[in-house]
């Protein structure tokens, strides 16, 4: 058994990342760059990332997280903190992040 936090190589690169994102800007900044940096290097390592943004990013008009979710998974949260919590705990279920 491995003491937790610790992964081998192997591990490392099938990891599935969950980044909980309180960002909604219609412009990409340096934010998303730095995430799809992150996106390109785990994916060619076999990995990939999922993101959840708050629910006011999707009414907006925003190339950026349209062309996200052709690579990753994307989801939305919002409403009250226990909405937040259940949204999260089903979206951990589903996409079973490292």
């Amino acid at each position: 058994m491995r003491e937790p936090g610790t992964y081998n190589l192997i591990e490392v690169n099938r990891m599935t990342v969950l980044h909980i994102c309180n960002y909604a800007a219609v412009y990409r900044g340096n934010f998303i760059e730095s995430l799809e940096a992150l996106n390109r290097r785990l994916s060619a390592d076999g990995g990939r990332n999922v993101y959840v943004f708050p629910e006011r990013l999707r009414g907006r008009n925003t190339d950026w997280a349209d062309e996200l979710s052709t690579r990753s998974g994307v989801y939305y949260y919002g409403g009250s903190f226990s909405e937040k919590l259940k949204t999260f705990k089903n979206i951990i279920s589903r996409e079973k992040p490292d």
